[in-house]
């Protein structure tokens, strides 16, 4: 096998890989997404062609006073976190223990999915699983407005590496079937659902209508995203008698 054979390989599976990834920001970097709310929205692309990034607009001095906007004051510490489609900080309070903000991406997900997520979060801290909520502000709100941007805010906590022993794997699995558990008590009524049209098919389409795959990779890529597809798509017909639950996607 050639280098250059490995090389086409290579970019075969990462196009594949982004078939159900297409949220990366680091791939679609020159896209901003519009309006995703409500559960009538059609199964379609979220995102629009633009020669800025979200982000541009959030730099450090942004950041900081959209804190400051919630009535913290800042002591001028900041460190990016890690953070797959959102931009996540740690930032010192004057006075405190610093606090982590997460900053959404402009209009990726509407007020109503976003505080559906914070109240289904506050549910599972209700039952007692270790999960960190974001804060409430005095009118029990915990998402904050700082133009184009929606933020919140959470309580700094560390974690760790789990051992992957027996007694953790054990405790693992308990903890995520009261996840579980607790998901299937309600329907969430903003969030989307994971189907294969909306989260496959449209990918695959966009893909190759964009001209993001090289023409001598096009059939091998066609192929294999049918197959895949097909395939994904018989087990979702075997699961159809299976009900939904909420789940939440940093976990899962």
């Amino acid at each position: 096998m050639t280098d250059e054979s490995v090389y086409h390989d290579r970019r075969i599976v990462w196009a594949v890989f982004h078939v159900f990834s297409f949220k990366n920001p680091r791939f679609f970097s020159h896209y901003s997404y519009q309006n995703m709310a409500g559960p009538a929205q059609p199964p379609g692309l979220p995102f629009a062609m633009t020669d800025q990034h979200p982000f541009s607009a959030l730099g450090p001095d942004q950041v900081l006073t959209a804190i400051e906007s919630t009535g913290l004051i800042c002591d001028g510490r900041m460190l990016a976190l890690n953070s797959y489609e959102n931009r996540v900080y740690q930032v010192g309070i004057e006075a405190g223990e610093p606090i982590v903000a997460k900053f959404y991406r402009p209009a990726r997900w509407s007020r109503e999915q976003i505080e559906e997520e914070h109240q289904f979060i506050r549910e599972l801290e209700a039952a007692e699983l270790p999960v960190v909520a974001p804060l409430l502000n005095a009118e029990g709100s915990s998402l904050y407005d700082y133009p184009p941007f929606k933020f919140a805010i959470f309580p700094r906590r560390g974690g760790r590496l789990p051992e992957l022993d027996f007694d953790t794997l054990n405790s693992v699995g308990q903890t995520l079937g009261k996840l579980h558990s607790i998901g299937r008590l309600r329907p969430f009524r903003f969030r989307q659902e994971l189907t294969v049209a909306g989260h496959g098919e449209t990918s695959c389409h966009f893909l190759l209508e964009n001209d993001f795959i090289p023409s001598e990779l096009l059939p091998a890529y066609e192929s294999l995203t049918n197959d895949l597809l097909d395939r994904i798509d018989d087990v979702f017909h075997d699961c159809e008698q299976v009900s939904h639950l909420r789940l939440h996607g940093d976990c899962h």
